[in-house]
């Protein structure tokens, strides 16, 4: 996935999703997912462009991400386990074009989940529930609520996940984007 590369929802229906992960699984617990937002629907305020952490299936993984500028709390950290979805924290920081988004997810410590912003800490967690490895990936649509969307007018650039602790170079393979 070159920094060239762009990934883009492609519907237009409501209560879609769209989840990518790399073909790759993170092989430590210790690892952060990026993206860069390269377009994003200001005036909707149900799309959504998010990181997915520990993902094992559908039903079981951590996310972290934004709605568009249209919603009152944009920046999410959510857990769902056996398909019931929880907010874990939630804040107001605004979103546009250019920012970076960065999922921290560590096996251990009181902020075992941060979502950064160019850089800057936005909203933390320290939940506990979710321990397995897992997949990571990013995705646009529907994971949180059932009714949130996904158009054509969103999409994201220079999607990475790095191991940290790790003698490696940043995983940067996309696979299987779609609904």
């Amino acid at each position: 996935f070159a920094a060239t590369d762009r990934a883009s929802s492609d519907s237009n229906g409501a209560s879609d999703r769209l989840i990518a992960a790399n073909d790759t699984n993170p092989t430590v617990g210790d690892y952060d997912v990026q993206l860069t937002v390269a377009a994003i629907n200001g005036t909707d305020a149900d799309n959504t462009a998010f990181m997915v952490a520990r993902w094992t299936d559908t039903s079981n993984s951590y996310s972290a991400g934004t709605y568009s500028g249209g919603a009152a709390t944009d920046k999410k950290i959510v857990k769902k386990v056996a398909g019931v979805v929880t907010e874990l924290a939630t804040a107001d920081t605004g979103i546009a074009v250019g920012d970076v988004l960065l999922l921290e997810v560590r096996a251990s410590g009181a902020n075992r989940l941060r979502l950064l912003k160019n850089g800057a800490e936005q909203i933390t967690s320290g939940d506990t529930e979710i321990t397995a490895i897992g997949r990571a990936g990013f995705g646009f649509g529907n994971l949180w609520v059932s009714t949130d969307d996904v158009t054509s007018n969103t999409a994201v650039d220079d999607y990475r996940v790095t191991e940290q602790g790790v003698a490696a170079t940043p995983q940067r393979t996309l696979m299987g984007v779609g609904r």
